[in-house]
């Protein structure tokens, strides 16, 4: 799979999860995420939703 396979939405939900990640070195929250993509026509529910797709497509891991 490559970028150009997944939405717009979900590309910048995956950039600005591994962004915070590396930053902070813990998990990231979909608030978080929604804080920096903020204006950009994403609410905390669609992010969640772009986050469980990614991880479904084995692009992210969520701790538990």
């Amino acid at each position: 799979m490559t970028s150009s396979d997944l939405s717009q939405r979900a590309a910048l939900v995956l950039q600005q999860t591994v962004e915070l990640y590396l930053t902070q070195g813990s998990a990231v929250s979909s608030s978080q995420v929604a804080k920096r993509v903020k204006g950009r026509g994403l609410s905390p529910a669609s992010i969640r939703a772009r986050l469980s797709e990614l991880e479904e497509l084995g692009l992210l891991e969520q701790p538990h």
